[in-house]
């Protein structure tokens, strides 16, 4: 029958009351596939791939502030597994960088001997580019765009309390 797969057959089953029934067995329902459960939801757009029908594919992309190509994801011929994810790799993303146009984070330079972003002037560290929030997880980890992140306002130095001392002893 259409929608099925396998080899019908059937036999006879005889009930504790000497009824007989006939048994069908042999053919599977060819359902779609899931989406992927486990991957990195402020990268990975997969929402083209839920409910895939077998032997047809979807598209996986980026999210932004991510960019890159996208990526195919196949559920595979005659699936019978109702809880079958698609098949799929996930795109190379990258992220998308900070320009000096798009920078609106006072404590970052961008340098341009060296074609770098560096700390501005008063503050220290280094500057790393992030499109998502260390530390978190889920939603709570996604931005809605890249940002710079390390630089620190730098502070004097204080004074020893109590005076300054060498012990030569």
């Amino acid at each position: 029958a259409a929608g099925y797969i396998g080899t019908p057959g059937t036999w006879c089953n005889i009930s504790s009351w000497c009824e007989a029934s006939t048994v069908f067995y042999g053919c599977e329902l060819i359902v779609p596939c899931i989406m992927p459960k486990s991957y990195d939801l402020c990268m990975y757009n997969v929402s083209d791939c839920d409910g895939v029908q077998e032997g047809h594919t979807c598209n996986i992309t980026c999210v932004y502030p991510y960019f890159g190509n996208a990526s195919i994801g196949t559920c595979p011929e005659s699936n019978t597994d109702p809880n079958r994810q698609v098949d799929w790799q996930p795109p190379t993303c990258g992220c998308t960088p900070v320009t000096q146009e798009t920078n609106d984070q006072p404590e970052y330079d961008w340098n341009t001997t060296f074609d770098i972003w560096q700390c501005g002037d008063g503050f220290g560290g280094n500057v790393s580019l992030i499109c998502q929030l260390p530390g978190e997880e889920g939603a709570d980890a996604c931005l809605n765009s890249s940002m710079l992140i390390g630089c620190v306002p730098t502070m004097p130095c204080a004074a020893p309390s109590g005076g300054c001392f060498f012990n030569m002893t």
